[in-house]
């Protein structure tokens, strides 16, 4: 039992050394992740899932001290509109970016696309805690056109692609990742209201 939860704490603490190796130095952790070679499974459960759930509950709890009175009816409901945007904005960026790769002829394994969006969201998933924790901070997810770099980099680093199309596929990649989650939080907010009637 011990050793399983070692395991579990040192796996927590390995996605908050890459979540600060990201936004920090970039270039450095993308050739770390290119030479792991892991597939969508292992990525999607060992940084994204944590992240997004990281990102939940701080909705979570953030609702619950903020309203005057405890109300985890609200604080459930806004919760899983974080999680729904997230994950929901993570894999159509996905499935539009292994779309776009088709498209241009850079054949490549899923692994290596849905690594390429993950990893690119990281100051996306960073802009939603602090806006979470601290709401009158909106401004923060400016901060995700710093995903614009970080895609840039992970784009040099798995494709050969250099140059103009390589800024071309990391401003598609963080346009289609802010596109898909304000639809997808606009349209959940909306059902949101809806509920609550």
């Amino acid at each position: 039992m011990e050793k399983k939860d070692e395991l579990i704490k040192s796996g927590y603490k390995q996605v908050f050394i890459r979540l600060i190796n990201i936004i920090i130095k970039p270039v450095s952790e993308w050739k770390k992740i290119s030479a792991e070679n892991r597939d969508m499974n292992e990525i999607m459960t060992d940084y994204s899932l944590v992240l997004t759930a990281l990102c939940t509950l701080v909705k979570f709890v953030s609702i619950l001290v903020s309203v005057q009175e405890l109300n985890y009816m609200l604080a459930m409901k806004n919760a899983v509109i974080v999680f729904l945007f997230l994950f929901g904005s993570l894999y159509l960026t996905y499935f539009f970016m292994r779309f776009a790769m088709t498209r241009m002829k850079l054949a490549t394994s899923n692994s290596v696309v849905f690594g390429l969006t993950a990893y690119s969201f990281t100051p996306f998933y960073v802009a939603t805690i602090v806006v979470n924790l601290i709401p009158e901070l909106f401004f923060v997810y400016l901060l995700v056109l710093y995903g614009l770099y970080i895609a840039f980099i992970g784009v040099n680093e798995f494709f050969i692609v250099k140059g103009e199309r390589a800024v071309y596929i990391s401003i598609i990649m963080i346009c289609v990742m802010v596109a898909t989650s304000y639809l997808i939080h606009f349209i959940f907010f909306k059902l949101m209201l809806f509920w609550l009637e």
